[in-house]
């Protein structure tokens, strides 16, 4: 079970969240979100959650990886299919860029990925633009994601 309470605290806290600071942000917005759970929730359902976890907001470098390991995860696929796909920094800039939250963590990267580039790419691969034994490459024109072979 998740919950947004304390999100606003979140969305506060961590405005200008980096690798130095990151710790000393994480216990002010741990301590912040279990006040509100208990201040929100029954003690008699608080009672029976065995654990609560207040998660680290995630860093720009963290979705980056995060942004890959999507993308490793759909060039697989392709592969499998016989079409070879691989992202250029650029590309792989955007996601990332428009993606990073603190509040909502690595879910947009996912969505992003789904309508940018999965969708429109299953398309040029269904009109037969991008056929059997091509090698994609994901890019960026003008701040939009482009597919283009090598």
């Amino acid at each position: 079970m998740t919950s947004n309470l304390g999100s606003q605290a979140i969305m506060n806290q961590t405005a200008s969240v980096d690798e130095d600071n990151i710790k000393m942000i994480y216990a002010t917005i741990q301590e912040t979100v279990l006040s509100q759970l208990h201040e929100h929730l029954k003690p008699e359902f608080m009672n029976r959650m065995d654990e609560m976890i207040v998660f680290m907001p995630l860093l720009p470098a963290q979705i980056s990886e995060i942004v890959l390991l999507q993308f490793n995860r759909l060039f697989e696929r392709m592969r499998a299919k016989g079409i070879q796909a691989e992202i250029t920094e650029k590309a792989r800039s955007i996601i990332r860029s428009a993606n990073w939250d603190p509040i909502y963590g690595a879910r947009p990267v996912k969505r992003m990925i789904q309508k940018h580039i999965l969708n429109p790419l299953a398309m040029e691969i269904l009109s037969g633009k991008f056929v059997k034994g091509d090698n994609i490459i994901v890019d960026e024109d003008n701040g939009s994601i482009i597919f283009k072979k090598s």
